[in-house]
């Protein structure tokens, strides 16, 4: 009895391990922007918004 006992609770974590490993193995990194990207568009956002600066006082 006691020995079944044992192989039952060796399979469960046998199983625990497997799955664990599968789910690390199959993992996709999550893709993330780089500083770069965002350094390049926040300055293309600052200077856009100073060219409808000047375009609004050409206008006016």
């Amino acid at each position: 009895m006691t020995i079944m006992l044992l192989w039952m609770v060796g399979g469960y974590i046998l199983a625990a391990v497997a799955f664990y490993s599968y789910i690390v193995a199959t993992a996709q990194e999550e893709p993330q922007e780089s500083m770069a990207t965002v350094i390049e568009i926040a300055e293309w956002q600052k200077a856009r918004e100073r060219e409808e600066i000047t375009v609004t006082r050409k206008a006016a």
